[in-house]
């Protein structure tokens, strides 16, 4: 296969190279010079293309990224409603960060939001309006959830001190990574994102 993809890049440049001569003969010798220097730059892109190595897309994806895309392409990443991430998708790209968080010793938190219907609708809106570029929120139906990078406890505390003020009634809670490691990723497991601080769980 290699030996006949490098015999495809040698012999079609060098075809459109003489095709290109014999018709440029009875040309004048400028035109002449310019028809070869494009025939010239074309066989090389032509030979470069042919003889690189070309690796689908799918095969530089993670294999876990392939298969939850797989399993739910036809599911939108987005919630309309709310303009939060799909449950599906937040979690796939909270499993990322955690493991990016894990890799380069950083702070990660997640918060908990949950409550009354009304209180959601609001939360929905505070939250979506006070995310920074880097922050994660995921829309679950029931409750929200978001996922703050470079974000200590003391950081997430704030955030949600803010949210409990905005948001009467709602209910939420904080994990902070590396602290509370362990419960956080079997939270990013569970079927259904609902946590305790570990402050009102003691």
């Amino acid at each position: 296969m290699a030996s006949r993809t490098l015999l495809y890049g040698l012999v079609l440049p060098l075809v459109g190279g003489i095709a290109v001569i014999l018709v440029a003969a009875a040309i004048d010798l400028a035109v002449l010079r310019l028809a070869l220097q494009v025939a010239a730059l074309c066989a090389a892109v032509a030979g470069a293309w042919f003889l690189s190595p070309h690796t689908p897309l799918h095969e530089k994806q993670p294999a876990h990224v392939l298969a939850s895309l797989a399993a739910d392409r036809r599911m939108p990443g987005l919630d309309r409603s709310s303009g939060l991430f799909a449950e599906w998708y937040f979690l796939l790209r909270a499993g990322d960060e955690l493991e990016r968080a894990r890799r380069f010793e950083e702070p990660l938190a997640l918060v908990s939001v949950s409550g009354p219907t009304d209180a959601l609708e609001q939360a929905r809106h505070v939250v979506w309006h006070g995310l920074r570029h880097i922050d994660i929120a995921g829309d679950l139906s029931d409750s929200l959830a978001v996922l703050l990078p470079h974000t200590d406890r003391a950081g997430a505390a704030i955030y949600a001190s803010r949210l409990r003020e905005e948001v009467p009634g709602a209910e939420i809670a904080v994990l902070a990574y590396p602290e509370d490691g362990q419960a956080l990723i079997r939270a990013l497991r569970a079927d259904e994102l609902h946590f305790r601080s570990p402050q009102d769980a003691a």
